[in-house]
């Protein structure tokens, strides 16, 4: 530090650092130059975008950005065009996509049932990590909670806005149900997660294996293994094989296949092979 500035220490105050994205879109409102909004570039993936479309438009960064210019009324200079995927409108790809956009708007509606700042760190220990170990460490606390609310304040009424525009289309069942929009109005944000899961699993094996094994039936247990962890890898869910080991009564025991899905829970696959059995009848 002291050979670059000659000083012996260097103190970097984040003037940013209790303002919501929306916020910070704000002040290049203020500025007097909102134009100044589209030279900039929020995007996670900038190496594989142009410069006609910068953004994903998938990603956490593009998704609270477009939450934000919605909020700020800034989205004259935040061009659809300059996003590969419109994620209120158009159908968003199971996996990656709708996780990144689900989990977002799952989580403001959670921060928006918290009543206080002591839910709020409750419900996210994780938090305490957060706090400064000198200073008004209780001040520090209240503004990190008031600074979430407003962000949830931000997300929700942005979706109650968009609702509110788009509501023949949402009547009209015109708007593809994995739209986010589609997903906030069918209540599939708020469905489990494990089930759901599970569900696409299934979807994927029972679409999948009956073609797997048209020409070449399954030879064994293993063999069914094999192929339907082919169909998981294609489909890009990562699930382990055989592992963790799991008690069960006085021994252990492995699970074919076992997933973490994004709420925590634990889901466990068994792949069962029904050898046929010729049955003989005595006359």
């Amino acid at each position: 530090m002291q050979a670059v500035t000659e000083r012996h220490a260097l103190l970097i105050h984040n003037t940013l650092l209790f303002k919501t994205k929306k916020e910070v879109l704000g002040i290049i409102a203020a500025s007097g130059y909102p134009e100044l909004l589209q030279e900039t570039v929020s995007c996670a993936h900038t190496e594989s975008k142009t410069k006609l479309q910068p953004h994903c438009g998938v990603c956490s960064q593009c998704i609270d950005r477009r939450f934000a210019s919605e909020a700020a009324s800034l989205h004259n200079y935040d061009l659809m065009s300059r996003y590969e995927k419109d994620i209120f409108r158009e159908p968003l790809d199971e996996g990656i996509e709708r996780t990144h956009v689900e989990n977002y708007v799952r989580f403001a509606l959670r921060l928006e049932g918290l009543q206080s700042s002591d839910a709020f760190f409750r419900d996210f220990p994780d938090l305490f990590d957060c706090l400064p170990t000198t200073g008004d460490v209780e001040a520090f606390a209240q503004a990190l909670w008031e600074l979430f609310q407003r962000h949830q304040q931000t997300v929700n009424g942005v979706l109650e806005g968009l609702i509110q525009k788009y509501s023949p289309e949402i009547r009209q069942a015109t708007l593809p149900r994995t739209s986010l929009l589609g997903i906030v109005t069918s209540r599939q944000h708020v469905a489990d997660l494990c089930t759901r899961y599970a569900k696409r699993l299934q979807s994927l094996l029972c679409n999948s294996l009956p073609a797997a094994f048209q020409t070449q039936r399954a030879t064994n247990e293993r063999h069914v293994q094999d192929v339907g962890e082919s169909v998981f890898q294609a489909a890009e869910e990562r699930l382990s094989r055989e592992s963790p080991q799991i008690p069960f009564t006085t021994v252990t025991t492995k699970p074919d296949f076992s997933a973490i899905p994004t709420d925590g829970t634990s889901l466990f696959i068994e792949f069962k092979y029904v050898k046929e059995r010729s049955i003989s009848t005595e006359l």
